[in-house]
């Protein structure tokens, strides 16, 4: 950063500043599939933080996947002035449950309670074999796990393993590097051949407090 630079940047209000990085990240993210993705994924931390933060106002098993999946667009769309915007049931060869795109970008995302294997399996079906495609501007999405277990951990490893069991194709999978509980798979996608991989991004609502 050279001195003009540091002199703008000085210049500016908090809110601009806030504004101005909002634009330089978004830029970035326009560059390459790679940046979009990473974005996506920072919005999915903060709304999880945000989901947990309120899971004691709503009742688990009273609770539709429709309505958590609605609580996650305010955060998805932290960015929407900016171009990158989320959309629920967006239309996708059918209606997929969370669309998010950016100019060509397009990343989907399918979300289910974790309420047993076969019922999360399913959405990876329509995920991998209904709604995407796999082409350049749309190599990843995500399966989104509402989970009211104690034991995520546990969770994810037997639903990976269920996947692998499962799946027409094999499945290479591998643990965020930060968060064990996030998981990542990859497979040859069954249209377009080339590889397609899937974030499984567990959302924690347990809520049994002890006191």
């Amino acid at each position: 950063m050279n001195f003009e630079q540091s002199d703008f940047l000085s210049s500016m209000s908090v809110d601009d500043f806030i504004f101005f990085k909002k634009v330089k990240l978004i830029e970035k993210a326009r560059t390459s599939w790679e940046h979009f993705e990473e974005v996506i994924y920072s919005l999915l931390d903060k709304a999880r933080e945000g989901l947990s933060s309120s899971k004691d106002s709503f009742n688990y098993d009273d609770t539709r996947e429709d309505a958590y999946s609605d609580m996650l667009l305010p955060y998805l769309n932290k960015y929407d002035e900016h171009g990158l915007v989320a959309v629920r049931e967006g239309k996708s060869a059918g209606h997929c449950d969370i669309v998010i795109t950016l100019g060509s970008f397009k990343w989907l995302g399918e979300a289910k309670k974790a309420t047993g294997y076969d019922h999360i399996y399913s959405g990876f079906l329509q995920l991998c074999n209904r709604y995407s495609a796999c082409h350049s501007n749309s190599r990843s999405g995500g399966i989104l796990l509402y989970c009211s277990q104690k034991k995520v951990n546990l969770v994810m490893n037997r639903w990976i393993t269920h996947l692998s069991e499962n799946y027409i194709e094999k499945i290479d999978s591998y643990n965020n590097q930060n968060d064990e509980n996030i998981k990542f798979t990859k497979h040859s996608h069954t249209e377009s051949g080339t590889e397609y991989k899937v974030i499984h991004y567990p959302f924690y609502l347990y809520h049994n407090p002890l006191d």
